[in-house]
């Protein structure tokens, strides 16, 4: 087993982040993108909500809305063909209309997979992509390169009911 120490003698300045490194990289560094049907989305509006049952991440930008949901905060992969109701993508365009990623009588394609959570400072990351159905009707969109960057993660704590 090999390590590798570093030393200097120069005042350390802010810690790098997770999103230095992606950056370096050139990899995603916006809080919550995709491209949807060719066409990229990306927002620094982001945050997720942790419940018993779920993680919910909501971000927006210019009158759209997604609503990411997995069914833990665990890191792993998650399935919308598995579990329809706790893994699944919601989108509202600008005109108010809703697609999801689940649709009664059609099996869902979506992913997501959480890469990193980091529980001292309370953000998750991960990536995610699948077909988007329209609610009224059957047109698809196509998400790809789906990916939410240290969003910031809310978990209520809930008190025991006697």
């Amino acid at each position: 087993m090999a390590s590798i120490a570093f030393t200097g003698c120069e005042d350390e300045g802010e810690p790098v982040t997770l999103n230095d490194v992606f950056e370096v990289n050139g990899l995603p560094t916006d809080r919550f993108e995709l491209t949807l049907n060719g066409l990229e989305f990306k927002t620094d509006v982001a945050n997720g909500l942790k419940t018993n049952t779920a993680l919910a991440i909501e971000a927006s930008s210019e009158g759209v809305s997604y609503v990411l949901s997995v069914s833990d905060l665990l890191e792993g992969n998650y399935s919308g063909k598995t579990d329809q109701s706790k893994v699944f993508l919601n989108y509202k365009d600008a005109n108010g209309v809703l697609f999801s990623s689940t649709k009664q009588g059609m099996a869902s394609n979506f992913k997501a997979e959480i890469s990193r959570y980091d529980a001292e400072k309370g953000v998750v990351s991960g990536n995610f992509d699948g077909t988007l159905i329209a609610v009224q009707g059957n047109s698809l969109l196509r998400v790809t390169n789906g990916s939410f960057l240290e969003v910031p993660v809310v978990q209520p704590i809930f008190g025991e009911m006697n």
